[in-house]
């Protein structure tokens, strides 16, 4: 079979170079016959040829550029998605390190939390005693000094304040109590000067020696005193012996004038000294 093949394939070989071999000397006729028609084709094409040759240059041209651009972005993409990976990695680091740190400082809250806890009863032991001791004693003020104790064991009993601010809001407390205890005040309070039930109350200048008495001057220029006669019940007494009023006069003067200095025999309560020991103080 191949021997049979062989001949056609050469006869074929054949046929199309003669096509050819007469195209090309069809072409060659034409041109050298001056054939104008056929030249100007012939013009035509290999300059359509030319423009398309060169068109093919420049796309490869741009086509080797963009592959050169495409590459240099995709190494530039993957270099950053390097680096986003390991930034990626980092924050996963630290937030495995915060969720860490957060139960640790959770643990300790509530550590402290309990111990916070232990101080409510004690802080309500000293409010209570506290508020015994400012009931007992002087009653300048009174209302507003023990509103202030009772507002505070309020918050502390339903939790709306924390232990820590409860002791700083009672240390603040005891401080204001230390300075009432050392320092002579003059101002006006209304207060029950009679015992007489239904009797109301005056508005009358006072000066105040600390924590131990109180002396009122009324408008016609009258003086008394709060005098303890038990425990948390204090009274006011007029003064009768014209030397004590003197005394007071003279008080109520220099301070009216800021003199805060000066020596005074002033109608003192009696002081209570150690157990087994008689009272003592000034009537």
């Amino acid at each position: 079979m191949n021997h049979t093949q062989t001949p056609r394939r050469s006869g074929r070989r054949v046929l199309v170079c003669g096509l050819a071999a007469g195209i090309v000397t069809t072409l060659a006729a034409s041109w050298s016959t001056g054939s104008v028609d056929a030249r100007s084709q012939l013009q035509a094409w290999a300059t359509e040829l030319a423009k398309l040759r060169a068109e093919t240059d420049s796309l490869d041209t741009q086509l080797r550029a963009e592959r050169t651009r495409g590459l240099t972005e995709l190494r530039t993409l993957m270099q950053r998605k390097g680096e986003l990976q390991l930034a990626l990695d980092r924050a996963g680091i630290r937030v495995s390190t915060a969720r860490r740190s957060l139960k640790e400082v959770e643990k300790r809250l509530e550590q402290s939390k309990q111990k916070r806890q232990r101080l409510v009863p004690v802080l309500v032991q000293s409010l209570a005693r506290l508020r015994g001791v400012v009931v007992q004693g002087l009653p300048f003020r009174l209302q507003e000094r023990l509103r202030v104790l009772d507002e505070l064991l309020v918050k502390l009993k339903a939790g709306r304040i924390e232990p820590e601010t409860a002791v700083s809001r009672l240390w603040r407390f005891l401080e204001d109590e230390l300075k009432l205890t050392g320092d002579v005040q003059r101002t006006q309070l209304p207060l029950y000067l009679s015992d007489k039930e239904g009797t109301p109350r005056q508005l009358v200048d006072v000066v105040r020696l600390g924590m131990v008495t109180l002396f009122t001057k009324t408008k016609g220029g009258r003086f008394g005193q709060l005098r303890q006669v038990g425990p948390g019940d204090w009274r006011h007494r007029w003064l009768t012996r014209s030397d004590h009023k003197q005394e007071v006069r003279r008080l109520f003067e220099a301070l009216g004038k800021n003199h805060t200095e000066g020596a005074y025999r002033l109608p003192l309560p009696f002081v209570t000294g150690a157990p087994g020991q008689k009272g003592r103080g000034a009537p």
